[in-house]
């Protein structure tokens, strides 16, 4: 089954800090920071300025986890390996237990995400989240249940998020 990026990034953060806004000071040697556990150098290659502050924004790390996910998938062309390397750096074949918590967590999110709605599904796990994040968020809830409303095709063919 094909997931959308942003539903997978999801699984990612969710096995990362089990959605929780938190800097992890003791991850190999320099920090992590918030919802996705991403460490500022890693986020300085696709964003040279910006700052913890920034990266302990909920929206602003999710997307900056969902940038560096889809560099990985083009970096690796297999979901496996970009999940492994967003957590190891590089495609590790034997981080699967990694992969498999992620893609177990993915199924779960989606899951509540069809049942409850992405807006009691955040209120939930704590997060405010920016209007971008929730487009995409609702854009990838329409594709999931086959909707291809008017809205979803302009969305996807304008590139806008």
């Amino acid at each position: 089954m094909i997931f959308p990026i942003i539903i997978t990034v999801l699984g990612i953060c969710s096995t990362e800090s089990d959605m929780r806004n938190v800097i992890n000071h003791n991850d190999g040697g320099s920090p992590s920071y918030g919802v996705c556990q991403i460490k500022l150098r890693t986020a300085r290659q696709f964003s040279p300025k910006i700052t913890i502050k920034e990266l302990m924004i909920p929206s602003t790390n999710i997307l900056m986890a969902k940038t560096i996910y889809e560099w990985q998938v083009s970096r690796y062309k297999t979901e496996r390996c970009a999940i492994s390397a967003y957590n190891a750096g590089r495609c590790i074949t034997g981080n699967h237990k990694y992969v498999k918590k992620v893609r177990k967590r993915r199924q779960h999110i989606k899951v509540a995400l069809a049942s409850s709605g992405e807006d009691l599904f955040f209120r939930l796990v704590g997060l405010q989240l920016s209007k971008s994040l929730k487009h995409q968020l609702q854009n990838a809830i329409r594709l999931e249940r086959g909707d291809q409303s008017q809205d979803f095709r302009y969305t996807q063919s304008n590139g806008e998020n």
